[in-house]
């Protein structure tokens, strides 16, 4: 993994989207190297789903994240979804 990498970020998002997409994506990167509490993205999820109601554009963001990081933001979700407990850590 390259802890020095760029988001994937379009330049044509408004104010809202570019900080739901920063959430999820510190997120998704907190679930892989620390922990991650499942209500906060739970909570980031809902916001960035109402920005980006498009599974197509919730995909390609997710390709170009695990592309710059290896960091899977599908894989989050899901395991948010099927959590048992408060917080979760990928492996």
């Amino acid at each position: 993994m390259d802890t020095n990498y760029s988001y994937p970020l379009d330049p044509e998002w408004n104010q809202d989207q570019l900080l739901a997409t920063m959430a999820i994506f510190n997120l998704t990167e907190d679930a892989y190297e620390t922990k991650l509490n499942v209500a906060d993205f739970q909570k980031a999820w809902q916001q960035y789903q109402t920005l980006f109601p498009a599974k197509m554009d919730q995909r390609q963001i997710d390709r170009e994240f695990e592309r710059v990081s290896g960091y899977s933001i599908y894989a989050v979700q899901k395991a948010v979804a099927q959590a048992k407990s408060a917080t979760i850590k990928m492996k």
